[in-house]
């Protein structure tokens, strides 16, 4: 909670949002929607939601939601795995259909085969569309994808070593996200090159 505050000091108008029952399982990572905040946001501490400003919104895949019990690490026997992700495949073509700014692809538990797959099948249906597709923790499932951009985990790459990659091959286009647990997390994800925040 002293995280969700310290945010909510520097930017005054997220505390409605923050504090909104339907957003309240975001804060924890247990809802259907997460808070994305540019980076230059933090590092100007300029408030998300002032005049002008189009906040973003993104679809966050989880496979497990369409699954009865949780899911496993693996397929079940008799369920080949691209059957499984055929409803995450509609809800997909949906989001991006719907305007959605971002999907992010947060498939943990999938094989990279079927993890590629969903991520092109997600740029291909992006594609007539602003939508932008970001990939979790695989930056080279996302660069084969020919994704927008990397979500970065506390496992994954490191920020700084993805920001330099970035800038070598002149790809400034191409997004950067990380993961933050807490204030001082989400300020050195901000000066170390992070285009946006979660």
């Amino acid at each position: 909670k002293s995280d969700l505050f310290g945010f909510s000091f520097l930017f005054p108008s997220l505390i409605p949002i923050l504090l909104h029952p339907s957003v309240r399982g975001a804060v924890t990572g247990l809802g259907p929607l997460d808070i994305a905040l540019s980076a230059s946001m933090l590092r100007e501490r300029s408030d998300p939601l002032e005049r002008g400003r189009k906040p973003i919104l993104c679809y966050v895949t989880d496979l497990r939601a369409f699954e009865a019990a949780p899911a496993p690490s693996a397929p079940r026997p008799s369920e080949p795995e691209s059957h499984r992700i055929h409803p995450l495949r509609d809800s997909i073509r949906r989001a991006a259909a719907a305007g959605i700014d971002w999907i992010q692809i947060r498939e943990k538990d999938l094989e990279t085969r079927s993890l590629m797959e969903l991520a092109r099948f997600a740029v291909a249906e992006a594609h007539a569309t602003s939508t932008r597709v970001l990939v979790n923790d695989r930056l080279d499932v996302a660069l084969a994808a020919n994704a927008a951009g990397v979500h970065l985990g506390e496992k994954s790459l490191p920020l700084e070593a993805v920001a330099e990659w970035r800038r070598s091959a002149r790809r400034l286009d191409f997004l950067i996200g990380v993961s933050c647990h807490s204030l001082e997390s989400a300020r050195a994800a901000a000066r170390g090159g992070a285009d946006y925040l979660f």
